[in-house]
C-alpha cells in the first residue's frame, strides 16, 4: 500500500520493517525469528503493540491482528475470531508468497482477500502477518491514511 509521504500507514509499515531489519537476524524464509537482543525485541513487540492499538482506532477498521505461523502476536478491536483471522492469513501469505517467487515479482509485501461482507488487507513484515479486517466496502486507503486521535473508537458500521 502506498501513499504520500504522510500517509500514515506506509510510514508505519516503513517503521517496522526497519525495526525488524535492525533487530531480526534474517535467514531463509523468515518463518524462524531470531533476535540480536533482547533489548532488539522488545522494542519491535512494544511497537508492534502500539501498532495494532492504532490501527484498530480507526474508523471503519473492524480489528487488526499481527501473527506469525498462524498464531496471534498481538490483537486489538472487536474480537470476531482473531486466531481465526491470525491462520487464515498465514495460508494467504504462503500461498502468495509461492505466488510471488514463481512469477518473479520479487519479495512479497501484501495481499487482499475480499468476501461478500469482509475483507482482510494482509501485510508481511519480519516474518509476521499483519491482518487489517473491515467491512467489504471499506475504504481501506482513505481509514488508514492519517493517524489515528488518541481517543478514537473503533466504530464500525452495521
Amino acid at each position: 500500500m502506498t501513499g504520500p509521504p504522510d500517509y500514515w500507514l506506509a510510514a508505519s509499515l516503513t517503521e517496522l520493517t526497519e525495526l525488524s531489519r535492525v533487530g531480526m537476524r534474517q535467514g531463509g524464509d523468515q518463518s524462524h525469528i531470531e533476535w540480536v537482543s533482547r533489548q532488539d525485541r522488545e522494542v519491535f513487540m512494544t511497537a508492534i503493540d502500539r501498532f495494532c492499538s492504532e490501527v484498530a482506532r480507526h474508523p471503519g477498521v473492524i480489528s487488526c491482528v499481527i501473527g506469525h505461523e498462524g498464531l496471534v502476536i498481538a490483537a486489538a478491536g472487536e474480537a470476531r475470531d482473531h486466531e481465526g483471522i491470525a491462520a487464515v492469513s498465514q495460508q494467504c501469505v504462503d500461498s502468495a508468497r509461492a505466488a510471488t517467487a514463481c512469477a518473479s515479482l520479487g519479495d512479497f509485501q501484501q495481499t487482499l482477500v475480499i468476501g461478500d461482507t469482509y475483507k482482510v488487507a494482509i501485510f508481511w513484515i519480519g516474518g509476521m502477518s499483519i491482518s487489517i479486517e473491515a467491512k467489504t466496502g471499506t475504504d481501506l486507503a482513505a481509514a488508514l491514511a492519517r493517524q489515528p486521535s488518541p481517543l478514537a473508537h473503533n466504530e464500525v458500521p452495521s
